[in-house]
């Protein structure tokens, strides 16, 4: 289904996925996969040009992975990364700058100085702090 979107039919890719999603719902809530297409659905639907509505779900989906899974899992450092990377897109550079500093302390100590995700979440900090000032 990801694929789809990644081939550029994103709708077909969402379509599939709320699909897959609802049934999910019914099964089984609040399983980790039913948390992995949250996040794609989130993340497609940004790409789609609607980063507040990716913002809008991806909020929750922090809220439930951090209940459920923990701070400490790779997953919720994952969903934080792009809660405030849409919030950047979205026009809230402040806060996803904030988040940002946030999730790249935890990410230090929990990941170590040499995880790959480092760069990437610095390059996202640097992103919403340029975003700020030419505002």
């Amino acid at each position: 289904m990801h694929h789809r979107g990644q081939l550029g039919d994103v709708a077909s890719a969402l379509a599939a996925l709320r699909d897959l999603l609802e049934v999910q719902q019914v099964d089984d809530p609040e399983g980790l996969d039913t948390f992995a297409t949250r996040a794609p659905i989130a993340d497609w639907t940004g790409r789609e040009g609607d980063p507040a509505q990716a913002v809008a779900l991806l909020g929750p989906l922090l809220v439930d992975r951090l209940r459920v899974i923990g701070p400490e899992h790779p997953h919720t450092l994952g969903t934080r990364m792009d809660l405030a990377r849409w919030r950047t897109a979205a026009g809230e550079p402040a806060r996803a700058a904030t988040e940002l500093t946030e999730l790249l302390a935890d990410a230090e100590e929990l990941l170590g100085l040499d995880h790959p995700a480092l760069p990437v979440t610095r390059a996202a900090l640097a992103g919403a702090l340029k975003k700020l000032r030419h505002r």
